[in-house]
This record gives C-alpha cells, sequence and structure tokens, in this order.
C-alpha cells in the first residue's frame, strides 16, 4: 500500500459540523431527529514526507503538537487476525489502552482523545488495508467549530482524518466507508455514539435518523439562515442524558407523550425541508420544541438568556445537541441589517460568541 501512496505531495480536506434541530433526547427512546450539516469546518492538511521518518500532529487550536517515529509505530499493530483484514475494525477499550501508551497522559483529556483518535486511526487503517511500513506524515489540523458545544467538532475532527488517511495511503475514498470508520473512532469521545454526528460530518445536507438508522438522506437542500450561539457553558452529555432518563422513569406516561410531540415536531421539519417551503414554519416548531426540551430538565439559564434575546427581535431560539449550555441556534428571518446588528449587539452585551451561518452545507471534500 506504502508503494501505491498517492504521490500527491499535500492533501486538503474540509468537513463540515453538524446541528441536531430536531429531536434531541428523544432519539435515544427511538424517536426521530433531524441534522444539518453546519458551515463550520475543520481543516486538514496533510504532507507526505516519505524520507522523513517521522508521523507528525499538529493540532492548531489546542496549540499543541506530538510526534512519533516510523520505528516507534511499526513495533504496533491493531490488527493480528487475518479475518479482520480489508474491514473496519471495531474499536474497542483494550485498542484504546494499547495507544494510549503513545500518548503523555499528562495532557488534558481532549488533547489525550484527539492524538488516541489519530492513532487508531492511522494503525488501524494501515493494518487493515495496506500491514506494510508505516509512512510518514505531516498533519494539521485547524476548526472553526467550538469544542463541547454540541456542534459536532469531534465527528468534524474524525470523518476529516479518516477520508484525508485513505487518500494518503492510497485507497479508494468512499463516504459510506469513511462514516463507518469515523463511527468506531467516536466510541471513544462518546462511549455510544448515535451515528448522527458522523453520517451528517461525512454525508453533509440533512439527515433523518431514528432508532440508531439514517433512514433518510438529502445531500443537497436550501441552506437554512441560522445564528449560532455557544453559551460557553460545557456540558457533561452522559449527564444530561441521564438527567431526561430519571425524568422519564418517575413520569413514564408522562414524558412518553413528550416524546411523540418532539417526534411530531422532527417529522414536520423534515417535510418542510424536503419541499422547500413555507420555512417560516421552522420559528414555531424552534419554540414548542425548546418548551418540552425544558420540560425534561435539560435546558440552563444562559439558553434561556438567548431564548429571551431572540423573542425581542421576533425570532425563535431553541438548543441543539444535550443541552445544558453549549449551543443554541436562532433561526434568522430578519432581513434588515440594522435590526440584526441590534441583535447582534445584544449577544454580545450578554457574553456569548455567535456566528451567522447556513445549515445544508456539503460533506467532506478535498481542495
Amino acid at each position: 500500500c506504502v508503494q501505491t501512496m498517492s504521490e500527491e505531495e499535500v492533501i486538503r480536506c474540509r468537513t463540515p459540523g453538524k446541528v441536531i434541530i430536531h429531536g434531541e433526547h428523544a432519539v435515544v427512546y427511538g424517536k426521530s431527529a433531524v441534522a444539518l450539516s453546519v458551515d463550520l469546518d475543520t481543516n486538514i492538511c496533510i504532507r507526505l514526507t516519505k524520507n522523513s521518518n517521522k508521523v507528525v500532529l499538529n493540532i492548531v487550536n489546542f496549540n499543541d503538537s506530538i510526534e512519533w517515529s516510523v520505528d516507534e509505530l511499526s513495533q504496533i499493530r491493531l490488527i493480528d487476525d487475518k479475518q479482520q483484514l480489508n474491514n473496519v475494525l471495531e474499536y474497542t477499550d483494550n485498542l484504546g489502552e494499547k495507544v494510549a501508551k503513545l500518548v503523555n497522559n499528562s495532557l488534558a483529556a481532549n488533547i489525550i482523545n484527539s492524538y488516541k483518535a489519530f492513532l487508531f486511526l492511522y494503525l488501524a487503517i494501515d493494518d487493515s488495508y495496506c500491514s506494510s511500513s508505516r509512512p510518514s506524515l505531516e498533519i494539521t489540523v485547524t476548526s472553526c467549530l467550538p469544542i463541547s458545544a454540541g456542534l459536532g467538532s469531534s465527528s468534524s475532527y474524525t470523518v476529516g482524518l479518516t477520508a484525508s488517511l485513505l487518500k494518503a495511503f492510497g485507497l479508494n475514498f468512499e463516504l459510506n466507508l469513511v462514516s463507518e470508520w469515523a463511527f468506531q473512532i467516536d466510541k471513544l469521545f462518546h462511549g455510544r455514539p448515535s451515528g448522527i454526528d458522523n453520517s451528517i460530518c461525512t454525508f453533509g445536507g440533512a439527515l433523518l435518523f431514528r432508532s440508531g438508522q439514517i433512514v433518510e438522506k438529502l445531500p443537497k437542500v436550501q441552506s437554512l439562515p441560522v445564528i449560532l450561539v455557544n453559551t460557553k457553558v460545557p456540558r457533561n452529555t452522559k449527564a444530561l442524558v441521564e438527567i431526561a432518563r430519571r425524568k422519564y422513569d418517575r413520569f413514564t406516561a408522562i414524558v412518553d407523550n413528550i416524546w411523540s410531540a418532539i417526534d411530531g415536531i422532527s417529522m414536520n421539519a423534515w417535510k418542510l425541508i424536503q419541499q422547500n417551503t413555507d420555512f417560516q414554519e421552522f420559528s414555531t416548531l424552534f419554540e414548542m420544541n425548546q418548551h418540552l426540551l425544558n420540560c425534561l430538565g435539560v435546558g440552563h439559564p444562559a439558553i434561556d438568556k438567548i431564548v429571551e434575546c431572540a423573542q425581542k427581535y421576533g425570532l425563535s431560539a431553541k438548543l441543539t445537541g444535550a443541552g445544558g449550555g453549549g449551543s443554541v441556534i436562532i433561526y434568522n428571518t430578519l432581513t434588515e441589517t440594522d435590526v440584526i446588528d441590534n441583535l447582534y449587539r445584544d449577544l454580545n452585551g450578554l457574553g456569548f460568541e455567535y456566528w451567522s451561518v447556513g445549515l445544508g452545507a456539503p460533506g467532506v471534500s478535498f481542495e
């Protein structure tokens, strides 16, 4: 495989983030969720440094880098069973511990996990398809996506790495294969990922997701104008899922009705996306869904402030992702520049970060 590696000296890849517009938490209970890609990208540049005898990974946003010698990496094999060759390798904690030995464990957890994710993909893809000496690479990663904000930063990273490594190794680039590999390494970041994040970052556009399966994909959709607001409040997804579960266990019949209502909102939103019409209804759906999520106990005072700020200008907003902080999406129907500027000024005054973005961006791609 190394002998047939692409002759390109530089590979440049961009991957979008993701926003769940409807279906948060309900999707865990078999209900529908609607996700769209967001045009805030992770960019990966791989230089094929065939004679350096090193693999260097530089993550600009962390202001940190790490390097390994090719000889060091050649001593480690993640696949010993020949039956596993030419297949996607399932990520396990044992394999995670194997690659963790190559990373300084005194670093911050998100840096450690990012390095482990790269090592797993680099070693496993090479073992599965190439089974030869490790290639020398220099990888630089930059991202516009905030971390722990519900915008798919980890999946955007892993999808971009997978696509870039497949191309660097001279392998066939197939979107389904990229998504499958990224799903495996998402287990490192999320424990039991739903499959939404890796799918939407790979394919882009919009996805309807239910019971662990992609029900329908729309790779090309009309861009939805939203203002994406970062509360700057870190949230723990597992803890918030547990809050919703406890509410469900105590008030099962009531929360079942909430799940059904959220499912109805998701399906209505999906029909609007399919038809590319009557997007004004999105405002009402946003408002309804936010009230239901508050009933589940996954809101936060910072989210409430943003919702109130949006309402001041006749707009609707809702949390996206697990809640408890993270990010909020405002469906932006404003057309007057001075009014939009006033909204931005208010968000700034409250101490929030924001971006005016389009939803439904293309999936992973190369320059």
